[in-house]
């Protein structure tokens, strides 16, 4: 029997300042960020405003590194 390798969850949260912000730029975020971390086995939430993204993620720690490392 194969045992699989247990990768170590990691959870993740920062904030950051938004540039032109309106619908468009949040949904653009949101659509690309759904697919990707569906692809990564990675979940989290996005809250923001117009002066604020607070994001918090969670998954793969190696996974989450890679992405991070994107944003």
């Amino acid at each position: 029997m194969q045992r699989l390798k247990k990768s170590k969850n990691k959870h993740l949260i920062y904030t950051s300042e938004p540039v032109d912000f309106n619908d468009k730029v949040v949904n653009d975020i949101l659509g690309s960020s759904r697919a990707n971390n569906s692809e990564n086995d990675i979940t989290g939430a996005l809250i923001f405003r117009l002066d604020l993204y607070l994001q918090f993620l969670e998954g793969p720690e190696e996974k989450l590194d890679e992405v991070y490392k994107k944003i």
